[in-house]
């Protein structure tokens, strides 16, 4: 469909062998059909050819009618016939919870049949897992999920594809009822009927019990963060120098450290990334002080202006020959509008003359579009968004207040308007900036209107608010 609207398309023809192989769904079909067909492209079906014109679309959208509901009829069917498997205790299909395998359970008619049961290597690290949740290792207390993750790791453990544990895959087995002797068939499935399927269980009842009763004490919903839920500065903005990902809070000492941490290392431990943590307070006092002394300053300012401050002088140098040429063209098509209205006053012209209707419209348009490009470009040069070195200094020294005092919200939502990305590394603190962001509050500083996208509704970048 891209190289069709692209207008490069060098064919007229989509073939398929049906139209069930080109949409599921009429309705989709036929507004792809109308795309097409647009750039004299159609739809031609092997196996169901239709004739062209109006009968043809005809017998084509009943085709896919029936194809819809055939459709329809047939995951009817294999819906009903996976879960009256499930019912008879057999697995039907896909990837077996970690723990487990499949094993061959007979036939019936022709179909094969597989039971779920035990795999006994990752049934060991399983008991490990439930093991470490709730009394830890011998040389620690319980451990969280992320810790078992971590713990896992670093002793060498992977999972069946061999991948590094993560904090969702602990969760998973940790809450899947197949470790106690029941699958539940549909259990990711909102729309269906859960069924309860029988295997061996791998996990008593108390244990599993046990580790539920954590699990929902240690829900945040339930019972919050200390600190992850308050308004951090840098969230958003603050990346991991080494691997590039995105820097999480983490908490020491009860809670009463805060630290940046790569989220990477977070999920998966040590051996992810060679990142190490960075103090919360220190980094946003260091980068804040960074803004500005370095980034505000007037010198560095003017810099990341200097492109707009120099479009700007040769706009306006070249604007002026192009606003007296506007003029002058408006006033050719309205003086052309004005001769043909008196011509057909004095009689001279007659109203019902074919061509006269589109020669008026002709005139009306250049008129209309040159009004509109002469009032854009006056609109340009209005000395309300003239950036002069006076804007550029009190654009800095308004962003230097607005970042450094009142809450962490406000003073996020400016440094996030003007900065990129932070990126952090154990050597060094890379910032890199939004010059188009600055240049755009140098343009509507004069006008009292230095806000940023986040404390406006409806925000889009080249609308004023």
């Amino acid at each position: 469909m891209a190289i069709v609207e692209s207008g490069q398309a060098d064919f007229e023809v989509v073939l398929v062998h049906s139209f069930s192989r080109f949409f599921r769904k009429l309705v989709e079909a036929v507004l792809f059909i109308d795309r097409l067909r647009t750039y004299g492209v159609e739809i031609v079906s092997i196996s169901q050819p239709v004739p062209p014109g109006p009968v043809g679309d005809m017998m084509r959208y009943f085709l896919m009618i029936f194809d819809e509901y055939q459709s329809a009829e047939t995951a009817k069917h294999v819906e009903r016939s996976l879960r009256e498997n499930a019912r008879q205790g057999f697995w039907s299909g896909g990837i077996a919870p970690y723990g487990f395998t499949t094993m061959a359970a007979g036939t019936r008619g022709d179909a094969k049949k597989k039971k779920l049961v035990v795999n006994p290597d990752e049934a060991e690290t399983v008991r490990l897992i439930f093991d470490l949740y709730l009394t830890g290792d011998g040389t620690s207390g319980p451990l969280g999920t992320m810790k078992v993750a971590k713990w896992l790791n670093n002793h060498g453990f992977r999972n069946r594809n061999g991948r590094r544990w993560s904090t969702g895959k602990i969760h998973d087995i940790l809450t899947n009822r197949a470790m106690i002797g029941t699958y539940i068939y549909g259990r990711s499935r909102k729309d269906a009927k859960r069924i309860e399927v029988q295997v061996p269980a791998i996990i008593p009842d108390e244990i599993f019990a046990a580790v539920q009763k954590t699990l929902r004490e240690r829900n945040p919903k339930k019972t919050p963060p200390r600190v992850t839920t308050g308004p951090i500065l840098l969230t958003g903005i603050v990346t991991c120098g080494h691997c590039g990902a995105g820097m999480t809070i983490t908490t020491g000492k009860g809670g009463r450290y805060k630290y940046y941490t790569c989220a990477s290392l977070t999920r998966t431990g040590a051996g992810s990334c060679d990142n190490k943590r960075v103090p919360m307070a220190e980094l946003d006092d260091f980068v804040t002080d960074q803004i500005i002394r370095k980034l505000l300053s007037p010198e560095r300012t003017t810099r990341v202006l200097e492109g707009l401050l120099k479009r700007q002088s040769a706009r306006e140098v070249e604007k002026t020959g192009n606003l007296r040429r506007l003029r002058e063209k408006l006033n050719s098509a309205q003086a052309r509008l004005d001769r043909y209205y008196d011509l057909i006053d004095a009689g001279t012209l007659d109203p019902a003359e074919p061509t006269l209707k589109d020669r008026i419209e002709a005139a009306a348009t250049e008129r209309d579009l040159a009004k509109v490009a002469l009032d854009r470009m006056a609109s340009e040069l209005s000395p309300a968004t003239r950036v002069t070195e006076e804007n550029v200094a009190a654009l800095a020294d308004l962003l230097k207040k607005n970042i450094t005092t009142g809450t962490i919200e406000f003073r996020r939502s400016y440094l996030r308007a003007v900065i990129k990305e932070i990126q952090v590394s154990q050597q060094r603190v890379r910032i890199v900036a939004k010059p188009s962001e600055f240049e755009r509050m140098a343009l509507t500083l004069n006008q009292d209107d230095l806000r940023v996208p986040s404390f406006v509704p409806g925000w889009r970048s080249e609308w004023s608010a």
